[in-house]
């Protein structure tokens, strides 16, 4: 194969995640005032792990579903062990504010280098086709 697609493959698993964990977000802040609402996260470690190909996904029973072929597929929602206030909710607003920015710096850099990425084979189709 002539064209080596793993970097767009990774950068577009990478959107996928920051897609989810911006939905995840957007929720948490929505819910500040929910009495009992726990707040949501990706859990990175796993998702980080099967990204390298350390972990994958396998189905233990006949009933198990097969995951979708994204890399979002192994996303693992988890609650916050942050302590609550006394209403059961535990969202910090500031912590949620947070994430939202880091989220959305890191998604502007995936979408410029995908575009830089796609540019380059664009380049070089074009160069080829002189």
């Amino acid at each position: 194969m002539i064209i080596d697609y793993t970097t767009i493959d990774m950068l577009t698993g990478d959107l996928d995640l920051r897609v989810l964990r911006n939905e995840l977000t957007a929720s948490n802040i929505a819910n500040v005032d929910t009495p009992g609402y726990k707040s949501l996260d990706l859990e990175f470690t796993r998702i980080l792990d099967q990204a390298a190909g350390r972990l994958r996904m396998m189905t233990t029973d006949p009933r198990h579903l097969p995951g979708p072929a994204d890399s979002a597929s192994g996303a693992t929602v988890i609650e916050s062990t942050f302590p609550g206030r006394a209403d059961g909710n535990n969202v910090q607003i500031e912590d949620e504010m947070l994430k939202l920015t880091q989220n959305s710096i890191k998604y502007n850099v995936s979408i410029q280098l995908l575009t830089r990425k796609l540019n380059g084979l664009k380049n070089a189709l074009m160069d080829a086709r002189r």
